[in-house]
């Protein structure tokens, strides 16, 4: 588990303007400490038998900036993953959804912008604690949330299909109002 968090500011108040992440990467040692011992893992699952059918190499030319440590060791993979590592992942929890009291929070439940009529936000942004996996079906569950909430908030019930029955499996259940596998 991560336990560094970053910053997300705005550059200035022009909508249109790029804002500044400061993503405070591997400023925990321990990040370093996760990320050299995975380096050793993948070199020795490189090594087994199994994958020795692929011919796979690797590239052993040496990063200047970690000259000063012997090639493959700790201290090296250290230097390098601090010369050589960026964001790989989505980013997401920037407008967090709590109750109105926490200072930190965004959006309330529904996903209203606390203080902004009519307006929600409908991302991974919302999340108060990010998922350790993809954060792709998350975000569709938080749109189809979203969704919901604005076709309630308009007295639009149901979900449409566009013309189309669902599938036989698929039963509606009218004290629910959703449609659920049986």
């Amino acid at each position: 588990m991560n336990l560094v968090t970053g910053r997300l500011l705005l550059a200035n108040n022009n909508p249109l303007a790029k804002p500044i992440i400061w993503g405070n990467y591997l400023s925990d040692p321990m990040d370093v400490t996760i990320l050299v011992e995975g380096i050793e893992i993948a070199l020795s699952l490189a090594n087994t038998s199994a994958m020795a059918k692929y011919n796979m190499t690797l590239n052993n030319a040496p990063l200047a900036a970690c000259s000063q440590y012997p090639l493959m060791s700790k201290n090296y993979w250290a230097c390098a993953v601090r010369q050589d590592t960026g964001p790989e992942n989505h980013q997401a929890g920037s407008c967090k959804m709590g109750p109105i009291n926490d200072p930190m929070a965004v959006v309330d439940n529904r996903l209203r912008v606390y203080g902004i009529r009519n307006l929600r936000v409908a991302d991974a942004s919302i999340m108060p604690q990010v998922t350790s996996s993809n954060t792709a079906a998350p975000s569709m569950m938080i749109g189809e949330k979203a969704a919901a909430y604005i076709k309630s908030d308009w007295g639009v019930a149901g979900t449409q299909w566009y013309g189309k029955e669902p599938c036989s499996m698929w039963k509606h259940n009218h004290n629910h109002h959703h449609w659920r596998y049986q």
